[in-house]
């Protein structure tokens, strides 16, 4: 997951806007002072936002989204133990195989006979 397009676009815009104004406005005179504090804090104010809401927001959701797929994958194998348990084959020795779609079809599509 990233940034929506809109938050990456204006944050490149400001950075860049920001960096153009610093490197052609000269400080020496009064207005051009003002702009170039004006460039600098808008530098800094895309740099700290960058850090303390881009970034953090990135490292959320792929914190989220590897949980709930280890969920997932959890979910799955013990769904897959109680369908072994129910058809009385828990003898199966690889039940990772079993996570795979086609062999899961495969074996649970055999006829296994009553013990």
């Amino acid at each position: 997951m990233h940034l929506s397009r809109s938050t990456v676009l204006t944050l490149a815009g400001v950075t860049g806007l920001s960096l153009l104004g610093i490197a052609f406005v000269d400080s020496k005179e009064n207005m051009n002072d003002v702009l170039h504090s004006v460039f600098v804090a808008l530098l800094a104010s895309a740099a700290f936002y960058a850090g303390t809401v881009a970034i953090p927001e990135i490292q959320r959701r792929r914190r989220i989204r590897t949980n709930l797929r280890r969920q997932y994958r959890s979910f799955k194998k013990s769904c897959i133990d109680l369908f072994l348990i129910a058809s009385k084959s828990q003898e199966y020795d690889n039940r990772d195989n079993l996570l795979n779609p086609e062999e899961f079809k495969r074996y649970f599509s055999n006829k296994v006979p009553p013990k």
